[in-house]
């Protein structure tokens, strides 16, 4: 009711007359005929009701509207309504007390019985300082002796079990005026939808991903990592929409777990634009299937997984399942292999004179898994590999996948025993490119539409630069595989290649190209449509001046064009160094030359044999012109080890400047079957 307001009323209320008789109701014909009649008394005690009703639910009254009540209901309506929700939110057959959202239990407050309930269902929990609390056991009665943690209902002891505060985003829980030390909350609302888990505490750990409270100061919201041990960034604050900068929110999840020393993963599948190099962390996973693009201008790695000497260690981790983008069209261009790379997985070397000790520090992997990672449109490497040490000395990484790329996967120097399977590098300058790394084993996948190479060997390593590919789809580059001709540090030269069953098919030059290389064995591989480019120039495996006891067998087709299977040179500017002791033996169809030979000071190829199914190999020596291969020759170059030369083997005398002079191994008709009593035939 309104207060009166039509100049006939009193600024102050008067003082109420006695009452007289029991609260009945108006009637036209009371005692004495007379009717009811309801005086100022009344009239004041309506408007008092209706003020009161405002005031405590801070509406304003304004006397030229009518729908105050309106508005006081439909704020009731909405507590209720909370309150109904929180119901929920605590399971089935939840029901909560007091009933209005914001308020709380207290000393005296009368908890009903089931029977005094709306829908017949007994009272479980209570709201203590705005926290529902689940009854232990569920009572019902006058409360008592209240604190946070039980109280006395009709006398009987009742404990109190916490249940999480659920409010929807974290903004609206930094503005929650009622929590206490230890509450549990749940928000779903962090910059975008997101379940989180919080604790309210005044004192965070500096390990602690928090937030304060703005209600309460003095109070902060400590992160709990979902089953224990999982983040994502939009529980720390990323957008994942690729226009919002997130390198800040999974950089704190990273650091989370390596700040508590326990294993944890970061996880999500949203798209992350990063503007600042991610940092692996020690006892950090992620096994995860976000994307992460660099930012316009960010002319760094995107993600860096660095055992760096001040962690020593990174162990029993995993990086899988995600996708690089590097942006490389928006980024300022480089050549440097470590600002210019989408992915680093590295270990840090240190001098111990810099750290004041005498200890080697070495960072280090241990029990770590790389796979499926897809690392695309980079300014240098996908994928970047460098000064690898691991505990168990061998690690495999599978699926690991990149394009448009300068190198897919680049492998540098003190990398060592790493096994790669299920690899896919297209459409880059070099599919995978091994800058002196050693015992490496590339065993299936596909390097193909590589506009350089689609594998190249460029140096030896510091140790040894053993190397086995295998298996591999290797069709549509500029080349197949490339050897070069560097060697490492200390001066070794590439060696002991394995090049066995891949498919090497459509290159546009060679399918195996050695620049150098010694000790390569090429078996057991495919080769089909090589040299498509320049037909007559380019064949499916040449051997340069570099190349040392090369072992090919494989089979080749030719289709019609004017080129050999093998092709090797030789070795010394004057033939005298020219031992190259190659063997070439295979299956050739539709060459007419299948092997080819390029002496010293004349490019022209000597044909050596016409038949398309011959197996034979090829040998060169050194010995006075005229005479063959031979154990006893004054010449120390001359001198050779007949038990090791097969019947059929051409030989070769590079006394000879043109390389006319060609013997065949043969065993004479009286041969014991000793290898040492080969002879030779002139050819």
């Amino acid at each position: 009711m309104h207060p009166l307001q039509n100049g006939s009323q009193d600024t102050k209320r008067p003082g109420s007359k006695p009452i007289s008789g029991a609260p009945g109701w108006f009637t036209e014909t009371g005692e004495n005929n007379v009717p009811s009649y309801p005086g100022a008394d009344w009239f004041n005690h309506v408007i008092a009701e209706f003020q009161n009703m405002l005031t405590s639910q801070g509406i304003a009254f304004d006397p030229e509207n009518d729908d105050h009540l309106e508005k006081a209901f439909s704020y009731l309506q909405l507590l209720a309504r909370s309150r109904k929700q929180l119901e929920q939110s605590l399971g089935y057959n939840a029901r909560v007390f007091p009933y209005l959202h914001g308020e709380n239990i207290e000393n005296g407050s009368e908890i009903p019985a089931k029977e005094d309930t709306v829908d017949g269902m007994p009272i479980t929990h209570i709201v203590v300082d705005g926290n529902p609390c689940l009854m232990d056991p569920i009572s019902s009665g006058t409360v008592s002796n209240l604190t946070n943690l039980s109280a006395q209902v009709e006398g009987a002891l009742v404990t109190f079990r916490y249940q999480k505060v659920e409010l929807h985003s974290v903004d609206e829980m930094t503005r929650y005026p009622s929590f206490i030390e230890g509450n549990k909350v749940r928000t779903y609302f962090y910059n975008t939808d997101v379940v989180c888990d919080w604790e309210i505490t005044q004192n965070p750990e500096a390990s602690d991903f928090s937030i304060q409270i703005s209600a309460s100061p003095s109070l902060f919201a400590v992160l709990k990592p979902l089953l224990g041990n999982m983040l994502t960034p939009e529980m720390t604050g990323a957008y994942g929409d690729l226009v919002h900068e997130d390198h800040a929110a999974v950089q704190a999840c990273l650091n989370f777990f390596e700040d508590k020393q326990f294993y944890g993963n970061v996880a999500g599948g949203r798209k992350y634009l990063i503007g600042d190099t991610v940092k692996g962390r020690a006892f950090a996973s992620m096994d995860t299937s976000c994307h992460f693009k660099a930012k316009d201008g960010l002319n760094a790695p995107v993600l860096d997984f660095y055992a760096q000497y001040q962690v020593r260690k990174i162990a029993n981790v995993k990086w899988k399942g995600f996708t690089v983008d590097g942006n490389k069209k928006n980024q300022s261009p480089t050549n440097d292999n470590l600002l210019g790379s989408g992915l680093l997985v590295r270990c840090d070397v240190v001098n111990p004179y810099l750290n004041g000790d005498d200890v080697n520090h070495t960072g280090e992997f241990e029990n770590i898994e790389v796979s499926d990672i897809l690392s695309n449109n980079c300014r240098v490497n996908g994928i970047y590999l460098g000064k690898l040490t691991f505990v168990e000395r061998s690690y495999d990484f599978d699926n690991l996948r990149g394009a448009g790329n300068v190198s897919g996967l680049f492998v540098d120097n003190y990398c060592e025993y790493i096994t790669f399977t299920r690899l896919n590098f297209q459409m880059n300058t070099y599919g995978i490119r091994d800058n002196g790394a050693s015992n490496l084993s590339f065993l299936s996948g596909e390097v193909c539409n590589n506009t350089e190479a689609a594998i190249y060997i460029e140096k030896s390593g510091r140790n040894t630069s053993k190397k086995i590919i295998s298996g591999l789809k290797i069709n549509h580059n500029k080349r197949g595989i490339w050897i070069g001709h560097e060697v490492g540090a200390v001066g070794k030269p590439i060696d002991h290649i394995s090049v066995l069953g891949n498919q090497i098919l459509a290159n546009q030059q060679q399918g195996v190209v050695g620049s150098g290389g010694v000790d390569v064995v090429v078996l057991d591989n495919f080769f089909s449509g090589n040299g498509y480019v320049s037909p007559g120039v380019f064949d499916d495996i040449y051997m340069a001046n570099g190349c040392k006891r090369w072992r090919c067998d494989n089979k080749h087709i030719n289709n019609g064009n004017a080129r050999n299977a093998v092709r090797y040179a030789n070795a010394g500017p004057d033939g005298k160094e020219s031992h190259c002791y190659h063997r070439v033996d295979g299956t050739f169809e539709g060459f007419d030359e299948p092997i080819g030979y390029e002496p010293n000071g004349d490019p022209t190829l000597i044909p050596l044999n016409a038949n398309t199914n011959i197996i034979q190999g090829v040998f060169e020596y050194w010995n006075t012109p005229g005479l063959p291969p031979s154990d006893t020759a004054a010449n120390l170059k001359a001198s050779i080890d007949l038990t090791k030369i097969p019947l059929g083997t051409i030989c070769i005398n590079n006394a000879t400047v043109d390389g006319s002079e060609k013997w065949i191994a043969v065993k004479p008709t009286s041969s014991s079957g000793s290898s040492a009593n080969i002879s030779f035939q002139p050819i």
